[in-house]
C-alpha cells in the first residue's frame, strides 16, 4: 500500500504545485467606497471575499496583493481563472479583470493626431536618413529619451560635428552632433534644489492660516509683495501659512523656502497649465481670486485647505491661454502663426539638471509650452520627409498649413491664434498641390520689406556684390508665395483693397483639374482668376490671382476668408486674413 500512496501523493503535489504556478493577477473592482467605512474594514471584507473563491484562510493571505479603499473599492489578488469567475459573481462586486502592466507614454497627442503606430503610413527605408536640427537652452543625454538602442549608424550624409563640454561628454547615434552657443554671456546653471514630500491636503486635515503676499512682506524691502517675489517675503510671517499671491509667475517655491504650508496663486487667469509643485498649491482665475481676496479682507482670521486635485473635461483641441498670439511684426504681412499642434501638459523628457518639483527624483515630467508643441510640428515634418525627401522645406510647410484641420475657438480672432489650424500628418503626405519658395522668392521678398541693407542681405545669400536693385521686384500684397494670405490694415480703415500672386506646384498622380471654392464675409468679394487650374502631370505649376475688395465695418477689426482648390481627391485650403493693427 506504501508503494502506491506516496508516488501518488508526490504527484498530486506537483499538480498543485503547477495549479498555483498558474495564477495571475486580477482586479477586483466594487466600485465607490462606501460612507463611514474605514480602509481596515474594507480590507477585512476584501479578504473574506478572497478565502471564500479560493476555499482557503491561508492561501487566500498568501495570493492577496494589496487592498484599494481610498480612491476606489477593490482589491487586487493573484486567481485561478474559476476562482476569478466566482468573484465575478459574488455581491457588490462591479467586475473583475486581468491586470495589465500600463507604461507611460508621450505618443497620445499623435493619436489624437490621427497617426497611431499601427494605422498610419510609414517609409521605415527612408526614417533612418532623416536628421532633425533643433535649438534649445541645453540637453541632458542621459534622458532615456535619447538612448540609441537600436539604431543603426550614422547616416553618411551628416557632416556636422559633437562638441563637447563640461555637462556634455559625448553624442550616440541618436543624438549625432551639438554645438554650444553662449547668448549675451549667458550659460547654463547647474543649480540644483531639493523639495520636499508633498502631503496633499484632505478634508480631514486642519485648515491654514491664510495671508497675502502684501501682508507677509518683509519691511526692509523695496520689492512688490504681492507677487511674492524671492527676497520680498518675511520668514515668520509666511510660516505654517497658505500665502495668496498675485502676478503671472508660480511662487511656490519661494513660498516653500520660508516654510509656508501652500500657496494660492492668482496667474492673470491662466487656469488650464497643469503643474508639479513642491508645495500644495492651487491657482485661480481672477474672478475665484477675487473672492478669496474679499474673503480675506472681510475676515479677520481668515483659514483655508487645499484639497487633492481633481479632472474635468475640457473640450479639444482648445488654443491654450499662454499660446502666442498674431499678428507679427518682424514680417507684417505674413499671417502668424502657421499652424497649431499639440503642446499642452505633455509628458516630456525633464533634465535632473533642473529644478525639480519634490524629491521624488523622475526623468519625464509634465509640460507645457512651445516648447512641447514644436517637437510636435517638427517631428510631422520629418515624418513628411520620409515619403518625399526632395521637397524644400517649404513644400513640407505648404502640406503641413494647407491640409491642417480649422479649429473654431469662439475667439473673434481665432485666424490670429490658429493659423491655419491644427496640424494632419498623415493627411499632409498626399496634400495634391503646394505653394512652394525659391530662394529668389524669398530675397526678393526681404528686399520688398526694406528692413535689411545691402550688407546683410549679401551675407544671407552669400554674395558680396549682390544689390536688391538686381532682383526682380515681388508682386501682391504680401510679396511671398505663402500658403496663407494677410494683409494688416489701418486701424481707421473703412474698406480693403489687396491682390494675392500665387504659383502652385501639382503633387498628386497624371493629369488633375481643381477648381475654386471661397468662403468670405458678407459684403467682401474674393475673387480668383483663373477659378480652374488644369495639370497634365505632376510636378507642373500654375499661378492665380487671388483679388479681396469690400467695406470693413468700424466696429470689425478681423476679416476671415478661405480659399479651397477641390479635385475631388483633394482639399488644397488657404486662410485668407485682414485685420486692424
Amino acid at each position: 500500500m506504501l508503494k502506491i500512496l506516496v508516488p501518488f501523493i508526490f504527484i498530486f503535489a506537483a499538480v498543485v504545485s503547477s495549479a498555483q504556478n498558474d495564477r495571475q493577477a486580477y482586479v477586483v473592482y466594487m466600485g465607490a467606497v462606501p460612507k463611514e467605512q474605514t480602509h481596515q474594514l474594507l480590507a477585512d471584507h476584501h479578504h473574506t471575499l478572497l478565502a471564500n473563491a479560493v476555499g482557503d484562510e491561508e492561501l487566500a493571505r498568501k495570493v492577496k496583493i494589496y487592498s484599494y479603499g481610498r480612491s476606489l473599492n477593490g482589491f487586487a489578488a493573484r486567481l485561478l481563472p474559476h476562482e476569478a469567475n466566482k468573484l465575478a459573481k459574488e455581491k457588490g462586486v462591479v467586475s473583475v479583470f486581468a491586470s495589465r502592466r500600463r507604461k507611460l507614454h508621450t505618443t497620445r497627442s499623435w493619436d489624437f493626431l490621427g497617426v497611431s503606430e499601427t494605422a498610419s503610413r510609414r517609409n521605415a527605408a527612408a526614417e533612418s536618413g532623416i536628421i532633425v536640427g533643433l535649438l534649445d537652452s541645453g540637453i541632458w543625454m542621459e534622458a532615456p529619451s535619447f538612448k540609441d538602442d537600436g539604431y543603426g549608424s550614422i547616416p553618411s550624409k551628416w557632416k556636422g560635428q559633437c562638441v563637447t563640454g563640461p555637462n556634455f561628454t559625448s553624442c550616440n547615434r541618436k543624438v549625432i552632433g551639438a554645438k554650444f552657443f553662449n547668448l549675451d554671456g549667458l550659460g547654463d546653471s547647474d543649480n540644483k534644489k531639493m523639495g520636499i514630500t508633498i502631503d496633499t491636503f484632505s478634508p480631514k486635515k486642519k485648515m491654514y492660516p491664510l495671508i497675502s503676499g502684501t501682508m507677509a512682506a518683509t519691511p526692509d524691502t523695496d520689492l512688490d509683495a504681492s507677487e511674492c517675489d524671492y527676497g520680498s517675503l518675511d520668514r515668520e510671517k509666511v510660516k505654517g501659512k497658505i500665502v495668496y499671491c498675485l502676478g503671472p509667475y508660480s511662487q511656490e517655491s519661494t513660498i516653500e523656502d520660508l516654510e509656508g504650508a501652500g500657496m494660492i496663486g492668482n496667474l492673470l487667469g491662466t487656469t488650464d497649465v497643469a503643474m508639479a509643485t513642491p508645495i500644495p498649491s492651487s491657482y485661480l482665475s481672477m474672478e475665484d481670486g477675487g473672492k478669496v481676496e474679499t474673503y480675506m479682507n472681510s475676515t479677520k482670521n481668515p483659514q483655508a485647505v487645499i484639497y487633492k486635485t481633481t479632472t474635468y473635461k475640457m473640450d479639444a483641441p482648445f488654443l491654450a491661454s499662454f499660446s502666442s498670439r498674431g499678428p507679427q511684426t518682424l514680417a507684417p504681412n505674413i499671417l502668424k502663426p502657421d499652424v497649431t499642434a499639440p503642446g499642452l501638459n505633455i509628458l516630456a523628457a525633464f533634465s535632473k539638471m533642473a529644478s525639480i518639483p519634490d524629491n521624488r527624483h523622475s526623468v519625464f515630467n509634465i509640460l507645457s509650452g512651445t516648447s512641447m508643441s514644436c517637437p510636435h510640428a517638427a517631428a510631422a515634418a520629418a515624418y513628411l520627409k520620409t515619403f518625399h525627401p526632395k521637397w524644400s522645406p517649404a513644400a513640407l510647410k505648404s502640406a503641413l498649413m494647407t491640409t491642417a484641420t480649422p479649429v473654431k475657438t469662439g475667439d473673434e480672432f481665432d485666424e490670429l491664434g490658429i493659423g491655419a489650424g491644427q496640424i494632419n500628418p498623415a493627411k499632409a503626405i498626399h496634400p495634391g498641390l503646394i505653394y512652394d519658395i525659391s530662394v529668389t522668392n524669398y530675397v526678393s521678398f526681404l528686399c520688398s520689406t526694406r528692413r535689411y541693407d545691402g550688407t546683410a542681405l549679401a551675407l544671407l545669400v552669400g554674395d558680396a556684390s549682390f544689390n536688391c536693385s538686381g532682383v526682380p521686384p515681388a508682386t501682391g500684397s504680401d510679396a511671398l508665395n505663402y500658403p496663407t494670405m494677410y494683409a494688416p490694415l489701418d486701424a481707421d480703415a473703412t474698406s480693403v483693397a489687396a491682390v494675392f500672386h500665387r504659383t502652385v506646384t501639382h503633387v498628386g498622380f497624371g493629369p488633375s483639374t481643381y477648381r475654386a471654392k471661397v468662403k468670405s464675409p458678407a459684403g467682401v468679394a474674393v475673387r480668383v482668376v483663373p477659378e480652374v487650374l488644369k495639370f497634365d502631370r505632376p510636378y507642373e505649376k500654375r499661378s492665380f490671382k487671388v483679388a479681396v475688395r469690400g467695406p470693413v465695418a468700424a466696429e470689425s477689426r478681423l476679416l476671415a476668408a478661405s480659399l479651397e482648390w477641390n479635385d475631388s481627391k483633394h482639399n488644397v485650403r488657404t486662410q485668407i486674413v485682414m485685420f486692424k493693427i
